[in-house]
């Protein structure tokens, strides 16, 4: 009955971690040596944000950093798709203003991709504090820059 009550934590921890069968004393050897990858590391900006870490999923840590992760690969894929856009409008237009159309979807495209790898970042270091913050920016960037591509689609169909 001892031996039971024992294994029920080791085993709660492995699944927690997502060992799955593997013992405590092997997830800490495994938490030991990625600790020491980490500190051999150089303390670079490549090393400091590039770096793997290794973190226990407790509560939501991890599916908040996937969520992230899924977040900034939707921005990357809405701004490719701008830039994809910007490309083919500029390079089918024969006028100035097709010309300018292509290059303001380009430019869209473009601050989409820098913004969302600033956001990216940001998120990650709040998470890791266990912090948020709310993306009022973003959604206002969002909303200036479709505003901005409309006008421009606007004049160049009517005029």
């Amino acid at each position: 009955m001892q031996q039971q009550q024992q294994q029920q934590p080791v085993e709660e921890l492995s699944f927690n971690l997502g060992t799955h069968g593997q013992s405590a004393r092997e997830e800490e050897l495994f938490l030991q040596h990625a600790r020491e990858v980490e500190a051999e590391a150089a303390s670079s900006f490549w090393a400091t944000y590039f770096q793997r870490d290794v973190t226990k999923n407790t509560g939501s840590h991890a599916r908040d950093h996937m969520a992230n992760e899924r977040t900034f690969l939707a921005w990357l894929r809405t701004s490719l798709g701008c830039i994809g856009l910007g490309v083919a409008v500029a390079k089918i237009s024969l006028t100035k203003y097709g010309q300018l159309a292509g290059l303001t979807f380009i430019s869209v495209g473009a601050i989409f991709l820098l913004y969302s790898s600033y956001r990216y970042f940001t998120v990650l270091g709040l998470l890791n504090q266990g912090l948020f913050q709310v993306n009022k920016f973003g959604v206002g960037l969002i909303v200036v820059m479709a505003i901005i591509a409309t006008i421009v689609s606007f004049i160049i169909v009517f005029i």
